[in-house]
């Protein structure tokens, strides 16, 4: 129904599909993290990329159309941002990995740590997408 809605909205569909599959592996990706996580015993492993290639995909999308210049820059401030972890960014991802589920909370566990693994490279596109703005609004 939301990939109708999607299609019908933005007349060729590119940018409503595009939505509709980040969306999708958004929700892939927290099932995907979580429970590669819980198999590994490490809730946020090197080894899952999942979560950076969603996030980034979605910087993409939000600067397009745009140079190599700007696509390289957001690269390297998305890295920055998800290696370095500044600010919300580190709350999110320690309220998560520190995050201990009550008995009632127990089969849901996974999903809230994939949530975790998702969420803080988000935030990290979030961070990107601001700094590109800037700079682009200062005509750097």
């Amino acid at each position: 129904m939301m990939f109708l809605f999607f299609k019908t909205s933005t007349g060729s569909g590119e940018i409503g599909e595009i939505i509709f599959l980040l969306f999708v592996g958004f929700f892939v990706g927290i099932w995907a993290c979580g429970k590669s996580g819980v198999e590994i015993k490490t809730p946020d492993h090197s080894g899952m990329v999942w979560d950076e290639m969603l996030a980034f995909l979605f910087i993409l999308m939000m600067i397009y159309p745009t140079s190599w210049f700007y696509q390289l820059l957001a690269f390297i401030l998305f890295r920055f941002f998800d290696i370095v972890k500044p600010g919300p960014i580190a709350w999110v991802d320690q309220f998560f990995k520190n995050w201990q589920p009550t008995s009632s909370q127990e089969p849901w566990a996974e999903y809230v740590y994939g949530l975790g693994v998702m969420l803080d490279d988000i935030l990290a596109a979030c961070c990107t997408l601001i700094c590109i703005s800037i700079l682009i609004r200062l005509g750097i």
